[in-house]
């Protein structure tokens, strides 16, 4: 005695189905690269016109706190870049 397994038997729903998830699979990856890319660009523009809101690296930060270690010890000004764009808009 075998056991006799039927393979799925096509019915008028499953092409809609492959359809519907295809769909779908497409509309999420397009849409997040979209997003990505609108994300992206609405950053750079925002960063051009206000360039004193944009973040800074680690390295800007760590010269940035070491110029203003060696403010205090040697008791003078240091420019830093901020300042420098502060200046040149004046």
């Amino acid at each position: 005695q075998s056991l006799l397994l039927l393979p799925p038997v096509p019915d008028m729903s499953m092409p809609f189905n492959v359809i519907s998830l295809t769909c779908t699979l497409y509309a999420f990856v397009i849409g997040s690269i979209v997003n990505t890319i609108v994300r992206r660009s609405e950053d750079r523009i925002y960063y051009q016109l206000y360039p004193d809101k944009k973040p800074k690296r680690a390295g800007q930060k760590l010269k940035e706190k070491l110029g203003k270690l060696k403010e205090k010890l040697l008791g003078r000004t240091v420019q830093t870049e901020n300042d420098k764009v502060k200046n040149e808009k004046k």
